[in-house]
């Protein structure tokens, strides 16, 4: 480290530089560089750089003097700026406290040759320095329009989109005028390790559309999503470390999200959950982006937890991140829940239910799946007692789908397949559950081969829906 140093109306200036090689990636996923900040500094900007010809990939974040979190840029943001009064996005701004700052270093990426790196922080005094010469954004709110449309019902929209609080390309407000073009009713803002999008969500008075805060905990193990608005530290590398996690979530009245389970290689860092003997966690994404990009494997691996017995929310989302020439769009997938009120609170309450139905765009098709008993009526998400064995009716009406094959699945596998001849076509089939039917769950799609619950890259999936739960109680299997 370079010593600082300065004279008036200069700022004070450090320099961190050296090699970071696998070893420092094995010992810890993160590293740490300290500065300490004298009285009566208003700003401090980071800027830094690394070798990126090596195939490295270096993130960056910062916290304060109390070890309070001030944000995180992954590798997004060559240059952060933080002051009292205004900050980066993905940074959050507030009082510039005298003391140890620390730099935090994520070795996302380091390769055998090693990472060489250069930080630079730099600390101007109060009254020393002007904020248009540093690297904010503004980001106009919204003006208020459509409300969604139901006050109980469906409400379709994005469980997963990004900003420009992360690597997003597109502000809290842009994102919000491309949900109004889509008509959705809704969108999840769930930047990477960050929380400096919960600020500027609630400085939006009024929103045209349902906006959810949530965020992406993207550790190099694994992605989890969490909505309602809390930060939960990404610095998880051992099993335990995410069953904490979970639990963490829990405390605070949240659902946790396991997103995208699916080997991409080195496309993405961390995209695949190492750790799937985890239990506890709420729901699982088994639909990113486009379906064609490996989605059957989440879906795979979510069938088996239903099988197991476990009672585990599907859910979509886009991941939406913008730019030019990107296939990945926003609500493709759509997640539709069905809500009793359509606010942040209601939406963690319908999706934990699993109150939830996915389509591959907001045009549908949308599926909705139902349990008839003793004059009940089930929907998805309930739990049907069957302590007598007795014979249940299925209902499963798609919305659009026409020309497509509908699958009704349980978990001694596909149970029937139908061809679907209309727009709205609605298809009843009688069940008596004994023990080892655990749930019965609807898919809408092209297979090659219908009886088969394992997809690969030359089946598509249009619409699925959650499982109604069957409580087991005597011997036996489904049966027709």
């Amino acid at each position: 480290m370079t010593e600082p140093g300065a004279t008036v109306g200069e700022p004070l200036t450090w320099v961190f530089q050296g090699v970071l090689t696998p070893r420092d990636k094995q010992e810890d996923d993160y590293k740490y560089l300290r500065f300490n900040l004298p009285p009566g500094y208003g700003l401090i900007e980071v800027s830094y750089e690394y070798s990126r010809d090596s195939r490295s990939v270096l993130d960056i974040g910062m916290l304060d003097p109390e070890g309070s979190f001030r944000g995180w840029s992954g590798s997004d943001k060559p240059r952060f700026s933080i002051s009292a009064s205004k900050a980066t996005p993905g940074y959050v701004a507030g009082e510039i406290k005298p003391g140890p700052w620390t730099i935090i270093l994520g070795l996302a990426r380091i390769p055998a040759g090693g990472c060489s790196y250069r930080v630079v922080v730099k600390a101007w005094r109060h009254g020393e320095y002007l904020i248009g010469e540093h690297c904010f954004e503004e980001s106009v709110a919204p003006q208020a329009a459509r409300k969604p449309a139901v006050s109980k019902g469906w409400i379709k929209g994005d469980l997963h989109v990004h900003s420009h609080h992360s690597d997003g390309k597109h502000s809290i407000r842009e994102l919000v005028d491309k949900a109004l073009e889509q008509g959705l009713d809704y969108i999840a803002v769930t930047d990477h390790s960050t929380n400096s999008q919960f600020y500027e969500i609630m400085r939006i008075r009024d929103p045209p559309v349902l906006l959810i805060p949530g965020v992406e905990v993207t550790t190099y193990h694994g992605h989890l999503n969490v909505w309602g608005g809390s930060w939960f530290d990404f610095r998880r590398r051992r099993l335990e470390d995410f069953v904490k996690l979970v639990n963490e979530v829990h405390e605070k009245g949240l659902i946790v999200s396991v997103d995208h389970p699916r080997d991409l290689g080195e496309l993405c860092i961390g995209c695949d959950f190492e750790f799937k003997q985890l239990r506890g966690f709420d729901a699982v994404e088994v639909w990113n982006g486009p379906w064609f990009v490996k989605n059957w494997e989440p879906l795979a691996w979510w069938h088996s937890l239903l099988s197991e017995g476990l009672r585990v929310t599907a859910v979509g989302g886009s991941d939406y991140h913008g730019g030019e020439g990107s296939f990945v769009r926003l609500s493709e997938p759509t997640t539709w829940i069905r809500v009793d009120s359509p606010s942040v609170r209601g939406v963690i309450s319908s999706v934990k239910q699993g109150r939830v139905s996915i389509s591959q765009s907001p045009s549908g098709p949308l599926l909705e799946l139902k349990a008839y008993s003793d004059s009940r009526v089930f929907e998805t998400g309930d739990i049907v007692d069957t302590n007598h064995g007795e014979g249940l009716k299925i209902m499963v009406e798609a919305q659009g789908g026409e020309n497509a094959t509908l699958r009704l699945i349980t978990s001694q596998g596909v149970e029937e397949t139908i061809r679907v001849n209309s727009k709205v076509f609605k298809h009843v089939k009688e069940l008596r559950v004994k023990q080892g039917c655990m749930f019965a769950r609807a898919e809408l799609g092209w297979f090659t081969d219908p009886f088969s619950v394992s997809l690969g890259e030359d089946d598509t999936v249009f619409a699925l829906t959650n499982p109604v739960y069957f409580k087991q109680v005597s011997s036996g299997s489904c049966s027709r």
